[in-house]
């Protein structure tokens, strides 16, 4: 009888493995470089809310952009354009930790 090969395989989406470099790093303004999406959650934790609503006040939604864009995740930017807060937005990355 043959061996069967496994492979592990990881629950969390690939997006949440993932770490960029460079131009596809997220700037905070006035704040970090965020490279990764845990990156995010923690600047998320930190953040002042002049920098929150400077990335996701009113009709922006660059976390949102930058989750899609960078990392190819339209489910994670679905949940990022719903969140209104920090807290909001922090609670739908937990599953990508």
């Amino acid at each position: 009888m043959a061996a069967v090969k496994r492979t592990f395989r990881s629950k969390r989406p690939r997006a949440a493995m993932k770490e960029v470099m460079g131009e596809q790093c997220f700037w905070v303004n006035n704040g970090p470089i965020l490279c990764s999406l845990r990156d995010l959650h923690t600047a998320l934790g930190v953040m002042t809310k002049r920098q929150f609503e400077h990335h996701a006040g009113g009709k922006r939604h660059d976390f949102a952009l930058w989750a899609e864009g960078v990392f190819g995740d339209k489910p994670l930017a679905v949940k990022l354009r719903r969140a209104k807060t920090a807290a909001g937005m922090r609670k739908a990355l937990t599953p990508y930790l």
